[in-house]
């Protein structure tokens, strides 16, 4: 009851800070678009057509709430592409705030010289590996999980079970292709551990103690993966290779550790979509088991 209560005070409060800016809007003279004050959080757990349903209602461009922060949804790439050309130097890209562990921040928010240097070492060290290379380790991380999800003894799996084994696989391919962490080494089972503690449920936009706690430990260990005889797979990672044409900074690593945790949703998101494609068109699987 009292976790109950708790969750509605801070959802009234968030609503109110968020009504509060709204009226400040318009005292400044600065209309805000149609649209409701739902939270964006919630409606979209229990509907996932939610935005969907308010671009009918309100248009292509329509205000919602994120916690307590209004936000503009504008529907459509070249909609969007027209707005950031427009108004580049009044929007600043949302991203995780990464400054009380790197002067820079996240790549998405840098500017100019700083981004270009960075985003280039990011680059060049990316397609010196490439996924070819390491496609046998990625096949059998691959394979080994889905055998063990289907020889599960369980009498019966849900969804969230094989949602955790493509979280699973898609977490054991990014430490391998970044960081040269072999499959079930000592290695990749200290970087699962302390990567837990960077995975933050509620998403939040600043880094918590714990949160920092866990960047610090990844950090220690992949620098000591660096260090004196550094094994193959480590050499040919990412970080191996801008660590061996010696640009690997505070900056390019603390981006690269994040990369690989925010990587993880999309990657194993991507692979659940695909496979519900290929369930509702056998046709389809067939044809790329062939090919």
């Amino acid at each position: 009851m009292a976790s109950y209560l708790s969750e509605r005070t801070n959802s009234i409060s968030c609503w109110s800070k968020a009504a509060i800016k709204t009226i400040s809007c318009k005292f400044k003279n600065a209309p805000l678009p149609p649209g409701s004050l739902s939270n964006l959080y919630s409606r979209e757990v229990r509907d996932q057509r939610y935005l969907l349903k308010q671009t009918q209602i309100h248009g292509p461009i329509f205000k919602t709430r994120m916690g307590e922060n209004l936000a503009i949804c504008v529907v459509g790439l070249d909609r969007c592409r027209r707005l950031i050309a427009a108004r580049e130097h009044s929007l600043t890209p949302a991203s995780v705030e990464l400054k009380p562990i790197t002067p820079n921040g996240f790549m998405r928010e840098m500017k100019g010289e700083t981004h270009t240097k960075y985003r280039s070492i990011l680059i060049k060290g990316v397609r010196s590996v490439g996924a070819q290379r390491n496609r046998t380790v990625h096949e059998r991380i691959i394979t080994q999980a889905l055998t063990n999800y289907a020889a599960s003894s369980k009498s019966k799996v849900s969804p969230e079970d094989y949602i955790r084994v493509l979280d699973t696989i898609t977490q054991s391919i990014l430490l391998h292709l970044f960081f040269g962490a072999e499959p079930n080494s000592v290695y990749q089972k200290n970087l699962v551990r302390s990567y837990h503690k960077l995975w933050d449920p509620l998403w939040h936009y600043y880094m918590s103690d714990l949160q920092i706690e866990g960047y610090k430990e990844v950090k220690a260990q992949i620098l000591a993966s660096l260090q004196s005889n550094p094994s193959e797979s480590v050499q040919q990672s990412i970080v191996g290779r801008i660590h061996e044409a010696g640009a690997l900074d505070e900056t390019i690593l603390t981006n690269i550790i994040y990369m690989v945790e925010t990587g993880r949703f999309p990657i194993f998101s991507l692979m659940r979509w695909t496979t519900k494609y290929c369930v509702d068109h056998p046709d389809l699987s067939e044809r790329l088991a062939v090919e």
